[in-house]
């Protein structure tokens, strides 16, 4: 009982809250085995806890993709299988927290240990057979009939360790495929069944991939207007008397062609009851529309965004298009699309069908309440609140109008090393367009206005901000979009001193940017879990052409530079040209139900042209913070391998990454690890300049842990970070850990760095 009493003496222990922090958390990675040993076997009755579950002969899975897979298994594990930090902590809270008829206390009790902890792996000798016979099941979805399972069960002092020993044999092989139709040939079908095939000759054989072949099919059937064709019009024989040669047959039998006919849409207002009368607002291009208020929306809008057209092919894929186009909108709580009735046409040997919409409008009018947690911050957070009329022109028009604020906590509450306090007020006046040349495309124009003050040791600054523009938004595919700024023009003032560690002014004078900017983005991942596939992001940024033209053109004053002579002029303001370029990839690999493998690349270039001489400096990039390297505070990394920079912590330089191993215990918590790498340059002749002969000297990096809560917002998550190296230290003092020993609590805390944030990092 030696480490319980020690957890639960914890909050006396003298060195701050932190300390005591860490201090258990080491606990739990070194104690799992101990604590599991302080319960005898005698306690648990006749029930034999699982110790150890091993996996031998595997060359086609690895074990952690049979684990989650049976039913006889061990205790989740971290680092080591003897390290169990689920049940080290729901034998902790059995132990703590005692047994109690008060409601509260026994929920308390039950929650903490089915939560935060994980019940002990019992063996069960049934369950083993099962699962023995699912392995073998399961080996011959894949190819391998000949597979053998054995078992050996040994009794320990800790409980019963378990080894599956796999005798796999010969996988089986694919050596024809034939596709047939039930009836007479189809060579329109027949074209479009024999592209991308998902099984291919001398392929391994997998009941897997046959099924997705088969799918497949069914999609490319239904693409063509055969629209009642299902699975079971699609069977499958596999001959495998040739073992280890399998021949395939899929045998189709699609179903008569669809045609769409006149299609009827019913809109209805959010008051809109079942007495409510019903009007025939528009007839028109093979719709017949009917509303409860002819000046509640235009039904042209709702047409054009309809893809399924009279006297053209009914498919499901273009019925799932019209739905979401509609729902995009933005303007109905519900739509839904069904058949009122269907018509054989003996003639063409053909079905017309008669689509039917149900559409519901939303509240036109609406406020919401926003929390703000500003991600390229330390520690900032906020609040807002949204004005929405969605249906302003009764064309499904959007107007938001936004107003919030934020503030930088205190660094105490955050363990940041910043010694800043900030505060920032921000509004805007957006209008949304749901059209423009195309249903998957949206314009946008808008004003948005920012006023912040900071202070801190060395700096302080009134900035103002205000932005105008118009953004396309142009769906190319499923995944991939653009985003494109035709222009943005940026006022920016410092109304106080606005000043670097070395004295010298960030903005001299007021200044304008008229910036035109193109983002293309794939992106094909659940944007809240982040479990699967990836993002990919390219932006090119341009700012300056149009006030050089109008500058030699239109402004006739002699003052054409700035008043430091390192940029233009254009009545009285200043104005930069400059590009830059931006590449960012993530990408997020599956390593099991509940673990993912996540990666981060970033590089980014700004140059100026033209008149000017330097880049803007609230334009360039910079590093460190709760998304970026997690033991830099914001700003605070770069240039380069530059000892104690007096620099601005903006550079015109980036490239950075991160590495994460996500884990969740159950549907509730988790937990990370991560490392991150990079570092900020300026351009050559300039202190911390950019070299290839020297950069990958001063790539920084530092590693990690955190915890993760997850809401349906995204996870709630405390990061801990350390650096590892440093290249704004003196030579040979660079590696960080050499300055401090790991079992030196004070100096790892001090070293330690902390954020609080919603949503993955990256």
């Amino acid at each position: 009982m030696f480490l319980l009493k020690l957890l639960l003496y914890l909050p006396f222990i003298p060195g701050g809250r932190l300390v005591r922090y860490s201090l258990a958390f080491l606990l739990v990675l070194t104690s799992g085995t101990a604590f599991s040993q302080q319960i005898p076997e005698s306690e648990t009755g006749d029930l034999v806890f699982i110790n150890r579950v091993y996996f031998d002969g595997l060359t086609f899975f690895d074990e952690s993709d049979l684990a989650d897979e049976i039913q006889t298994r061990q205790n989740s594990w971290f680092i080591s299988k003897s390290i169990k930090p689920g049940l080290f902590w729901y034998r902790v809270f059995d132990a703590v927290i005692p047994d109690s008829k008060i409601s509260f206390i026994a929920y308390l009790k039950n929650y903490l240990k089915t939560n935060l902890g994980e019940a002990p792996s019992y063996y069960y000798e049934p369950a083993l057979a099962d699962d023995i016979a699912y392995l073998e099941t399961y080996y011959k979805y894949f190819g391998y009939f000949r597979v053998q399972v054995d078992t050996l069960t040994k009794s320990t002092k800790d409980g019963k360790n378990i080894s599956f020993t796999f005798h796999e044999n010969q996988r089986a092989v694919i050596k024809s495929i034939v596709y047939e139709f039930s009836t007479e040939d189809n060579p329109e079908l027949r074209k479009v069944i024999s592209n991308d095939k998902l099984v291919a000759e001398n392929q391994g054989y997998s009941v897997f991939d046959i099924r997705n072949e088969r799918d497949r099919i069914l999609t490319s059937i239904l693409t063509l207007g055969y629209s009642f064709t299902t699975s079971d019009s699609i069977s499958v024989i596999a001959d495998t008397t040739g073992f280890p040669n399998v021949s395939l047959k899929y045998i189709i039998s699609p179903s008569l062609q669809t045609i769409t006919d006149t299609q009827s849409m019913y809109i209805y207002t959010n008051k809109s009851g079942v007495d409510t009368v019903i009007v025939d607002t528009l007839k028109s291009k093979g719709f017949q529309v009917f509303s409860t208020e002819m000046k509640e929306l235009a039904p042209e809008i709702l047409i054009r965004h309809v893809e399924l057209t009279d006297g053209k092919i009914y498919s499901p894929l273009l019925r799932t298009n019209s739905i979401r186009n509609l729902t995009e909108l933005g303007v109905f709580s519900s739509v839904n699309m069904s058949i009122d009735s269907v018509v054989f046409m003996p003639e063409v040997n053909r079905y017309r069908v008669f689509p039917n919409y149900q559409l519901r409008m939303s509240p036109k009018h609406e406020i919401r309440p926003e929390i703000r947690i500003d991600s390229k911050s330390d520690g900032s957070f906020g609040a807002g609140l949204i004005y929405s009329n969605k249906n302003i022109f009764h064309t499904a028009e959007n107007l938001r109008i936004s107003v919030g604020g934020s503030v930088q906590l205190p660094a105490k509450w955050t363990g940041s090393k910043t010694q800043y306090s900030e505060w920032n007020l921000n509004g805007g006046i957006d209008l949304n367009f749901p059209y423009f040349f195309g249903t998957r495309n949206r314009s946008q124009i808008g004003i948005k206005g920012q006023q912040a003050s900071k202070v801190d040791n060395n700096a302080q600054y009134d900035l103002t901000i205000l932005s105008t523009g118009l953004r396309i938004q142009w769906k190319h595919a499923t995944y991939t979009r653009s985003f494109i700024d035709l222009i943005e023009l940026n006022w920016v003032k410092a109304d106080k001193a606005y000043f670097d560690k070395t004295g010298s002014k960030f903005i001299q004078d007021p200044y304008l940017n008229s910036v035109f900017r193109w983002t293309v983005q794939r992106s094909n991942t659940d944007i809240i879990e982040k479990n699967y596939g990836g993002i990919q992001e390219f932006t090119f940024e341009e700012s300056g052409t149009l006030p050089k033209i109008l500058s030699l053109n239109v402004d006739q004053s002699s003052e054409k530079r700035s008043a430091n002579g390192k940029t233009g002029r254009l009545f009285g303001l200043d104005f930069y040209q400059y590009s830059k370029f931006y590449f960012d990839h993530r990408q997020y690999l599956s390593a099991g139900k509940k673990e993912t493998v996540a990666f981060k690349l970033f590089a980014g270039y700004i140059f100026p042209y033209g008149v000017s001489t330097q880049t803007p400096t609230l334009n360039r990039f910079f590093g460190g913070g709760i998304t970026s390297l997690r033991a830099w505070g914001p700003a605070s990394l770069g240039p380069g391998s530059v000892i104690a920079s007096n620099l601005t912590g903006y550079y015109d330089i980036k490239l950075e990454s991160s590495v994460e191993y996500r884990k969740k215990w159950n549907d509730d918590w988790g937990y990370v690890l991560f490392a991150d790498f990079g570092n900020l340059w300026n351009r050559a002749g300039s202190e911390g300049a950019f070299t290839l002969t020297n950069f990958w000297k001063e790539i920084a990096a530092d590693y990690g842990v955190g915890l993760r809560y997850f809401l349906p917002i995204g996870p709630a998550r405390i990061d801990f970070a350390w650096k590892a190296y440093d290249p704004a230290k003196p030579a040979g003092k660079r590696w960080v850990p050499n300055s401090y020993r790991l079992n030196d609590f004070s100096g790892y805390i001090k070293q330690m760095s902390f954020y609080i944030g919603i949503g993955h990092s990256f």
